[in-house]
């Protein structure tokens, strides 16, 4: 049986996988809190004592484990169809996929983020009024934390993103005989994207659930 392959953050599904994997955890460790917490009343004396501290502590990995899975539970990896659509630009920057990102207001999603010479284009499925300035100050504000400042422009429509996408060159590789060649992948643009784009694609993934 071929093994699965494991989705990093910044993948398409990511977001599927995350709350999968994060609601599992919760339940198994939710179970194991009311195991101690009833073993301990019954126990009584001090390893009953023990056993309540032990399932006190349980809470806190709960706690962990709760919180990225209420940001993400309301939002889903969006149909594959738009990973297909968006997959055929990844020659043109680097391609994050199924991000949720909190604010202080509020979580939103990013379904596909594209990051090319220090601006970022991101998808934002959400129409709620002021989701898309909101997102954009955030992105900006931590990326200029994060020291890698770039300029953010949020699409809450498809085909006015996929036409951005569209005016971005692509890739060009230099062999050593100075021939040119045109990327065609994600590989390439991980080979051929400036240290700031890279750095830029980390914070996003780091500050993103």
């Amino acid at each position: 049986m071929k093994r699965k392959e494991r989705i990093e953050k910044g993948c398409y599904g990511y977001r599927n996988r995350r709350t999968f994997r994060n609601a599992l955890a919760s339940a198994l460790i939710f179970a194991v809190l009311i195991l101690l917490v009833a073993a301990g009343r019954r126990t009584g004396g001090t390893a009953g004592m023990l056993l309540l501290f032990f399932g006190i502590l349980c809470s806190l990995p709960l706690a962990n484990t709760l919180s990225p899975l209420i940001a993400l539970g309301r939002y889903r990896t969006p149909a594959r169809a738009f990973y297909e659509q968006v997959r055929q630009y990844e020659n043109r920057g680097l391609v994050l996929y199924d991000l949720v990102f909190p604010t202080e207001e509020k979580a939103f999603a990013a379904d596909a983020l594209v990051v090319r010479g220090g601006v970022v284009l991101v998808y934002i499925p959400e129409k709620e009024r002021g989701i898309e300035t909101t997102g954009r100050k955030h992105l900006e504000r931590q990326l200029r934390l994060g020291k890698a400042p770039c300029a953010v422009h949020p699409f809450t429509d498809l085909t006015q993103f996929l036409r951005a996408l569209e005016r971005l060159p692509k890739y060009e590789a230099v062999d050593a005989s100075g021939r040119r060649s045109i990327s065609d992948g994600a590989e390439d643009s991980l080979r051929l994207a400036s240290d700031a784009d890279l750095l830029a694609a980390e914070v996003l993934c780091r500050i993103s659930y």
